[in-house]
């Protein structure tokens, strides 16, 4: 079973503050991520995207983030 992801506004309701890179190499920790599903209900995780690299903890391309 596929982990189930949604994306929040808030940073004190996420999980795990995600950026988005342009290129695979500069992915980071993005395996956390990785075959999950997008919900808008019931997650296992919590992301909100983040503007700046520096306040992130994944860093993933779009490519390689989850899809409903």
């Amino acid at each position: 079973m596929a982990l189930k992801v949604m994306l929040v506004n808030n940073s004190n309701e996420a999980d795990h503050r995600v950026y988005i890179v342009q290129s695979d190499s500069e992915q980071r920790n993005h395996q956390l991520l990785l075959g999950a599903r997008l919900v808008t209900s019931s997650p296992d995780v919590k992301v909100m995207i983040v503007q700046s690299s520096n306040d992130a903890d994944i860093w993933i391309t779009s490519r390689n983030f989850p899809k409903k």
